[in-house]
């Protein structure tokens, strides 16, 4: 339990320690079939060793599997506050490098230690500096083969990727298996019910390959998907991604030019609450504005201000 460092993490180590530990107890090394006494209250009459440590573990899971619920649904509450805010999740195989790029994207100094499941906990950070809109989300790195009891363990903790806009897939570009690594990944988010959402790979770890890779072998691992070769020690290439996460999680369409009349000033009040004002010029009639932003939205308004005219 040394990498869990919040109550939820413990809680989590704990039930996939117990849930291993509870089909195994008959090969602890002890006399397990030795009947205990019927004195004490705990004790049942002439209840083995084993029958009385499995009926503690199911005691002691029942009880962190409360706690749990009763952290999840805080949590939920949370995020259900968090709602107008647009999510991006790093997600990948263990040891890709999510959490140094995390650190780099966000100037954090989380433990990035090369270590398997150094993050158990999810740790989310504001991407944008000014109106804090894109949240950034690192995940627990993803390992092959799964074992069911861990997968139901962590799937709370994994629920922002259920949630995402953008889902960044961090690979690790040196190493030999990155295919293999590529596959799991995309499996677990399947499995997660995250299949369909946007991706961008980061194919990290560029300065520690020995040759660039080819287009092909890109190709290869990302199927044609959009793509950044970098390190995340470098810091203007982490200033080019931080931006093309911005706008991917956003969903921004291209800049869209809108003119507002000054007597519609229900509409410029919209303009302000739903879009991002990139640039606004008076004019003796009223306001040309500059806008990125949902192309749903952006659409709408465009609507909006038809009807208005109609």
């Amino acid at each position: 339990m040394r990498h869990a460092k919040t109550k939820r993490a413990r809680i989590q180590v704990e039930i996939a320690r117990l849930e291993y530990l509870r089909p195994r107890i008959r090969g602890l090394g002890l006399d397990m079939d030795q009947q205990t006494g019927g004195a004490g209250p705990l004790r049942g009459a002439g209840e083995t060793a084993s029958e009385l440590l499995a009926r503690q573990l199911d005691g002691r899971l029942a009880e962190l599997r409360r706690a749990y619920a009763r952290l999840d649904r805080a949590e939920q509450t949370q995020r259900k506050g968090r709602a107008s805010v647009r999510r991006a999740v790093l997600v990948g195989y263990t040891n890709a490098g999510k959490t140094s790029l995390m650190n780099a994207l966000t100037d954090t100094g989380l433990s990035a230690r090369d270590v398997p499941f150094e993050t158990l906990d999810t740790t989310s950070r504001n991407l944008t500096r000014h109106g804090g809109d894109v949240l950034l989300s690192d995940t627990v790195g993803f390992i092959r083969r799964l074992p069911a009891r861990l997968m139901a363990s962590f799937e709370s903790t994994l629920a922002e990727v259920k949630e995402a806009s953008l889902l960044v897939i961090v690979v690790d570009a040196s190493d030999p298996e990155r295919e293999a690594h590529v596959a799991t990944t995309e499996a677990l988010l399947e499995r997660l019910g995250a299949g369909d959402t946007e991706v961008l790979f980061v194919l990290n770890k560029a300065d520690r390959l020995k040759r660039a890779l080819s287009p092909v072998e890109i190709c290869g691992l990302t199927l044609g998907r959009p793509h950044v070769v970098l390190s995340s020690f470098d810091a203007a290439a982490v200033d080019t991604l931080r931006g093309r996460i911005v706008r991917a999680a956003r969903a921004e369409a291209g800049p869209t030019k809108l003119f507002v009349p000054y007597e519609a000033s229900e509409m410029m009040a919209q303009v302000y609450a739903k879009a991002r004002v990139i640039d606004a010029a008076s004019t003796p009639r009223g306001i040309r504005f500059t806008l990125g932003g949902d192309p749903a939205v952006l659409a709408a308004l465009a609507c909006a201000l038809e009807g208005r005219r109609s």
